[in-house]
């Protein structure tokens, strides 16, 4: 009865172990996922932004609420597990910000788009959601 019940107490810690090892992996491949759409839309708004046309209008502004999502997510994984997002995401967070930033310059963005007032004030407001989010996971990384 003890040989059966040692087995079992065995067999549970296994697959404790296993379960812990499957999910930290789940974490990883989610955490590696988000850094990836935050490059990626990050670096389709930098090329976005400087080979601009007229016909970007919707996907201008698409890229831009994508970005906020993604950056946001982001967010998520350093207040969940820092040590594998500071691992995974060493290049993102050497920007110290989102690389489209530094090329944004809405009265441009505006004349080419030809945006209206309530166009450009989403666009507006939509990269000053990314840079404050940014802010507030460089002050998460310095409390940790």
């Amino acid at each position: 009865n003890d040989g059966v019940m040692m087995e079992a107490v065995s067999v549970t810690i296994l697959l404790s172990v296993l379960t812990v090892a499957v999910m930290a992996q789940l974490d990883n491949n989610w955490i590696q996922g988000v850094c990836e759409r935050v490059r990626k839309v990050d670096n389709s708004l930098v090329d976005r932004i400087q080979h601009l046309a007229s016909t970007d209008r919707n996907d201008f502004l698409n890229d831009m609420r994508e970005y906020v999502q993604a950056i946001r997510s982001f967010q998520s994984c350093v207040e969940q597990d820092k040590e594998t997002t500071l691992t995974l995401a060493q290049d993102i967070l050497e920007e110290e910000g989102p690389k489209f930033y530094y090329h944004y310059d809405p009265e441009y963005i505006q004349n080419v788009l030809n945006w209206n007032e309530s166009e450009m004030d989403e666009c507006n407001q939509l990269q000053k959601e990314a840079v404050d989010t940014w802010l507030e996971i460089d002050k998460q990384l310095a409390l940790q």
